[in-house]
């Protein structure tokens, strides 16, 4: 069936352009209350317990350090034990040494 003589009347087009301009309102509105949820939900993220930038790089150079240390000098792990740490160096060549026997 089709209406191909229908003429739209001027109520009809007013009708049809305040469903438009509602249905645009309402996603509006919606996005609107979607930013103010989002603003007030959404936490800033803490800068690692308030520290500076100089005091983490400070920490970090620190942990480096003694990561450095550990890695790279010999010393005991477990004296009682007779555990030892090697350097990283020594201990691969000690590894490679023992595949190839």
């Amino acid at each position: 069936m089709s209406n191909a003589n229908h003429k739209t009347t001027p109520q009809e087009a007013f009708k049809v352009g305040l469903g438009v301009i509602g249905a645009l309102s309402g996603v509006l509105l919606i996005v609107i209350l979607l930013a103010i949820a989002l603003k007030y939900t959404l936490v800033e993220p803490s800068v690692a317990g308030g520290l500076t930038d100089q005091q983490r790089y400070d920490l970090l150079a620190k942990a480096r350090a003694e990561d450095e240390r550990l890695t790279g000098t010999y010393g005991w792990m477990d004296k009682s034990k007779g555990i030892v740490r090697l350097p990283v160096e020594v201990a691969m060549q000690k590894l490679i040494e023992e595949r190839k026997r």
